[in-house]
């Protein structure tokens, strides 16, 4: 039983990290609709991990996830994303005007609602 606890503190130090091929990238984090997520870049690829707990997945979950993505690199999302409604891969597609990635920490409260089922519309509001 007390070598249970430091499996646990392991486990759940894990769980906002991104994969190894994010390792030393500084993420910036962005709130859409209530979900916060971590989001990481490099070059032409980005991660986004969820970082605050849900009763359930949402049905918009996809949406919300790529839209913090573009939010926070400032590139399009590119292609289906690969993962899940806590942790999704992306490519993105930055052109030639791409701002470069913060070299320090970066957090952009955005608020944003995605209107009707298909997510056809997605509406934000910066604090």
């Amino acid at each position: 039983m007390k070598h249970l606890l430091p499996l646990v503190v392991l486990m759940l130090a894990g769980c906002n990290t991104p994969t190894p091929e994010f390792y030393g990238v500084t993420p910036v984090e962005v709130t859409v609709s209530g979900s916060t997520y971590k989001v990481f870049r490099a070059e032409d690829r980005a991660q986004a991990i969820r970082t605050n707990m849900e009763r359930r997945a949402n049905e918009n979950a996809e949406a919300k996830i790529t839209h913090a993505i573009e939010i926070a690199t400032a590139c399009k999302v590119v292609g289906q994303l690969k993962g899940d409604v806590v942790l999704a891969n992306a490519r993105v597609d930055c052109g030639s005007g791409a701002r470069p990635w913060p070299a320090e920490p970066m957090v952009l409260d955005i608020e944003c609602e995605i209107a009707g089922r298909s997510a056809t519309r997605v509406y934000c509001t910066p604090y």
